[in-house]
This record gives structure tokens, sequence and C-alpha cells, in this order.
């Protein structure tokens, strides 16, 4: 009788346990989830490097662009003011074309600053998904582990919402960013 009783409840403790295949299956995604979270960190930090360099050739066209339209107006004044032989209206056209000049530098550095405003908000990093993935992992790994079916359908449920959650927030945030982008105003 007390070997039966020791088979039973050695019975009644396999039926309870997560199977074995439900463990190995944990176990590989908690590996897999690992090595995604590598490559995304690697993903991120080169794209990062791609919007710096984006950002700094998108500076510098600008500022090439601003300094010929500058050039531009300029010699156009200057042209103008040459064709008058007359001291006097030359002086007048001189301070005209001074005051025109800074007018025109002042609404090229509004321009700048928009512009600068404008790359900034193309250029937003990645938002980490650590948090998410290592989440995911401690979920799988109790999996591997040997759960009840409650404690199963409770951490699955858990990732599933904070996944979607992420998931909604990022899409939300690249949204925001190319509706600012689109605008020509920042992301806040």
């Amino acid at each position: 009788m007390g070997k039966l009783m020791i088979v039973l409840t050695a019975f009644a403790l396999t039926g309870c346990s997560t199977p074995h295949i439900a463990q190995q299956s944990a176990n590989f995604g908690v590996g897999v989830i690992g090595e995604m979270e590598a490559a995304l960190s690697d993903f991120r930090t080169s794209e990062l490097e791609s919007y710096k360099a984006r950002q700094d050739s998108l500076k510098e066209q600008h500022k090439l662009a601003k300094s010929a339209l500058a050039s531009l107006a300029n010699s156009s004044r200057m042209r103008e003011s040459a064709g008058d032989y007359q001291a006097q209206s030359i002086t007048q056209k001189l301070l005209a074309n001074a005051n025109a000049v800074a007018t025109d530098e002042a609404a090229l550095t509004a321009a700048d600053n928009l512009q600068d405003q404008t790359v900034t908000a193309l250029v937003t990093t990645l938002p980490s998904t650590k948090k998410a993935t290592e989440d995911a992992q401690k979920s799988l790994a109790a999996l591997g582990a040997g759960l009840s079916g409650k404690e199963h359908y409770s951490d699955i449920h858990l990732f599933v919402t904070t996944l979607k959650e992420t998931v909604k927030t990022n899409k939300e945030k690249i949204a925001e960013a190319k509706k600012s982008a689109e605008d020509g105003v920042p992301a806040k």
C-alpha cells in the first residue's frame, strides 16, 4: 500500500507539472529573445550613427544653400548700385543694401533655427526595447521552470499586454514625429 501511495503521489505531481516540450520551448524562447535584444541594440546603435550622419549632411547642405542665396542677393544689389554714378544716390542704395543684408541674415537665421528643429525631430532615435524583452524572457523562463496553468495564463497575458502597449506607444511616437516633420514643427 505504501508503494502504491508513492506511485499515486508521483503520478499526481507529474500531472501538475509543465510538459517537457513546453519547458524546452520556453527556454528556447528565452534564448531567442536575448539574441533578439542584442541585435536590436546593435541596430539602434547603427541607426543612431546613420541619423547623425544624415543630420550633419542636411545641416551642411542648408549652410551651403544659405550662403549661395545670400551671395546671390548681395551680388544682385551691388550690380544695381554700380550702374548709378551719382554719389548721393549710390550712398542711399548702399545703405539700403546694408539694411537688406541685415534683413536677409535675420531671415536666414530664423530659417536655420527652424531647419535645425526639423532635422532634430526627423532623426530621433528608436526607443529601447530592453525592458519589454527582459519581461518576455522572465515570463518564458517562468514557463520553463514549470508553472501551473493559471500562472502560465497570467504570465502570457502580462507579456502580450505589455508588448501591445509598447508597440502602440512606439507607433504613436513614430506618427507624432512624422506629423511634426510634415508640419515643420519639432516633435516633443
